[in-house]
């Protein structure tokens, strides 16, 4: 097995310090002679020269080295990782086929049991002389019973089913039926108290004007 990065970082203390105190010089240069350009020419000279310097050179030989290493790491890397990345792509775009295809099934399955249901309740309407219900079914403005989607695991069969449930086509009837003791009220009415929260908030008194309910002042706790 091959081993990189075997150098160990050179010391560079001391010839850090001499870089310190030479690019120290640079902020203090005034040329305004010929003998401080000179002098500015030497400084420069002699910056040069410590770009030369052999732990300069070393490192940016460790640099190369590293870098070389770094691409044939990564050469490594995608030998290893594009097989399993395509394998990934390949997988999910199957899975991803086998779903879009058993939508498209279950999407034509619940179509045709639409059409089933549509055609056995205008046969129902009509059997009952209830015509006005027939057009209504045949037109679309009555609701079919509620077509449910039976999901399970993966390679499990789907099925629908249809359901009866109920519409309320005049709800002023309903409640003569619950009133005459026809329908129980607990199961069959849902009494909506925001509506008459909001009626408490605005009259703001115990008495609401409605029989059966009254208003109630109770403090709460608020955050701002």
């Amino acid at each position: 097995m091959e081993r990189i990065f075997h150098q160990e970082l050179p010391d560079t203390g001391k010839f850090s310090q001499q870089l310190q105190d030479a690019t120290a010089q640079a902020p203090l240069v005034i040329v305004n002679s010929d003998e401080a350009r000179q002098q500015a020419e030497e400084l420069l000279s002699a910056l040069k020269q410590m770009r030369k310097h052999p732990q300069i050179q070393q490192l940016e030989s460790l640099k190369k080295e590293a870098h070389d290493h770094w691409k044939r790491i990564s050469a490594l890397i995608k030998q290893i990782v594009d097989p399993i990345d395509a394998a990934v792509k390949m997988v999910k775009a199957k899975i991803l086929a086998y779903d879009m295809e058993q939508r498209r099934k279950q999407q034509q399955q619940a179509e045709a049991l639409k059409e089933q249901m549509k055609k056995r309740e205008i046969e129902a309407a009509i059997e009952a002389g209830d015509l006005e219900r027939a057009k209504r079914v045949m037109t679309g403005e009555a609701p079919l019973p509620e077509i449910q989607t039976k999901t399970g695991p993966v390679g499990a069969t789907t099925h629908h089913r249809g359901q009866w449930q109920a519409e309320i086509t005049d709800p002023r009837a309903v409640l003569e039926e619950v009133l005459a003791g026809k329908v129980p009220l607990e199961e069959a009415v849902e009494i909506k108290l925001p509506y008459f929260n909001r009626l408490a908030r605005r009259m703001r008194a115990e008495n609401l004007g409605v029989r059966g309910v009254r208003g109630v002042y109770r403090e709460v706790l608020v955050s701002r």
